[in-house]
C-alpha cells in the first residue's frame, strides 16, 4: 500500500496523539528491570547447582579459570538450569582437575558419577588476565564527572 500526503495526514490527525508533539516510544525500563533481576542471582544459582553437585564455588571457579574455560555465571547458571548434563560433565571435570590437584573434594555416588580421566599437566595453565573493568557513569553520589576513555581503553 502507498501512502500519500492525504492519508498521512489522516493517519496524524485521527491519531490518538498530538499532531505535533514527539510520539513517545517505549520504556525500556522493564526488559532492564527483567536482565537485571536475572543476571543479579546468577552467581547465586550456581552456588545452588554446585551444591547439588558436592562441589564449592570458590575451587570450582578456580579450577575452570586454570584450565581456560572461559565461562561466565550467567552462562553457568542457564547451564544449571537448562542443560543439567552438560553443567554435571563440567564439575565431574573440576572435580577430577581439583582431586588431582591435591583438594579436598567430596566424590560423587558411583551409580551417578562420570568417568573422567584428565592429564593434568595438559590442562591446567596460568589463568588467563581478568578483563579491566572501567566504571560506567557517574562516580559515587555524582559529586565527580566520570573521566573521559583514553584511545587505548576503547
Amino acid at each position: 500500500m502507498h501512502l500519500s500526503t492525504t492519508l498521512s495526514l489522516r493517519r496524524i490527525l485521527n491519531s490518538g496523539f498530538h499532531p505535533f508533539q514527539v510520539i513517545p516510544k517505549p520504556d525500556v525500563w522493564m526488559k532492564r528491570e527483567r536482565l537485571n533481576r536475572f543476571t543479579a542471582h546468577a552467581e547465586e544459582r550456581v552456588r545452588t547447582a554446585l551444591a547439588e553437585h558436592d562441589m564449592e564455588y570458590p575451587k570450582f571457579k578456580s579450577i575452570l579459570a586454570q584450565s581456560h574455560i572461559l565461562l561466565d555465571n550467567i552462562v553457568l547458571s542457564q547451564l544449571a538450569i537448562y542443560e543439567p548434563r552438560s553443567f554435571k560433565s563440567l564439575v565431574a571435570f573440576a572435580k577430577e582437575l581439583a582431586r588431582q590437584e591435591g583438594m579436598d573434594v567430596i566424590p560423587d555416588d558411583p551409580e551417578f558419577s562420570y568417568d573422567v580421566h584428565v592429564d593434568n599437566k595438559s590442562v591446567l595453565r596460568k589463568p588467563l588476565p581478568r578483563a579491566v573493568e572501567y566504571t560506567r557513569g557517574a562516580s559515587e553520589n555524582h559529586t565527580h564527572k566520570p573521566r573521559k576513555l583514553r584511545e587505548n581503553e576503547y
